[in-house]
């Protein structure tokens, strides 16, 4: 009876998890980039992008991209239909990174079924420090999160470090003025934003990954994989959406153990 009992509280509790949506994934592993639906796009003297062993994150494939000159180097995925509530990860790691004073470029840039701009995720270098910040349009204007250029998050170190980080988007389209923008690095929220932006037309569908926008002085080499793009965060590694009930986001420990620090939960990750 005992047995039982706890089977039937097990069921109850397993019941109560809802599962993020994943629009889109990509890892890589195909050896090739044909996961992007948009294909790939590349201008400039020596501007690369391709699937490559030496840029896994995980598995034996990650995507490299090669910036040696002004122009652009991106793949592109169309998700099918405008999405109101995004979230878009990937990780990525900086290898002989160059830039003149000012320039920035995008890592990220995306716009809605009818070509409106969305986001660009871009990164800047500013005296001696680097930068990463999310330039969102607004129905009326645009927003630059935390701010812009040297205003924006100093990603310096994580430049520098030769590790890999990850890096998510949060965007939530606002009916009136309660649209949430979040830009996490390494699952901590750097935005700084007000969560209450008029943006309901702003809404997602085709993204692209790599850099466009590099300026002449501008070189380097990126690494980037695990990609995902969902309806719920993922951070480092998740996906539940909801703990016996309770959205994931408001749950701070679980059997006395803080949420961040739990990497798989009944062997879920």
């Amino acid at each position: 009876m005992k047995k039982l009992f706890l089977t039937i509280i097990l069921v109850l509790f397993l019941s109560s998890i809802v599962f993020a949506t994943d629009y889109f994934t990509s890892t890589f592993e195909s050896g090739n980039l044909t996961e992007w639906s948009g294909g790939s796009e590349t201008n400039g003297t020596g501007n690369t992008i391709a699937a490559d062993a030496d840029a896994a994150n995980t598995g034996s494939y990650g995507c490299k991209v090669v910036i040696a000159s002004a122009g652009k180097a991106r793949v592109w995925k169309d998700l099918g239909s405008d999405k109101s509530e995004i979230y878009y990860r990937f990780y990525i790691k900086w290898s002989s990174v160059s830039m003149g004073n000012g320039e920035i470029f995008n890592l990220v840039n995306s716009w809605n079924s009818s070509w409106g701009d969305c986001v660009q995720i871009r990164f800047g270098y500013s005296t001696t420090e680097y930068y990463i910040w999310a330039r969102q349009e607004l129905d009326s204007g645009n927003v630059k999160l935390p701010g812009y250029l040297s205003s924006g998050y100093d990603i310096t170190s994580e430049v520098e470090d030769g590790e890999w980080h990850c890096i998510e988007y949060h965007f939530k389209a606002g009916t009136g003025a309660n649209g949430i923008i979040e830009l996490f690095v390494d699952g901590v929220d750097v935005a700084g934003g007000t969560d209450n932006y008029d943006m309901d037309t702003k809404r997602f569908e085709h993204l692209t990954l790599g850099t466009d926008g590099t300026d002449a002085n501008t070189t380097a080499t990126l690494y980037f994989d695990d990609v995902i793009i969902s309806d719920t965060y993922n951070g480092p590694t998740s996906s539940i959406k909801t703990i016996n009930g309770l959205a994931k986001a408001s749950v701070k420990t679980i059997n006395g153990l803080a949420i961040g620090s739990v990497k798989t939960w009944n062997g879920l990750e």
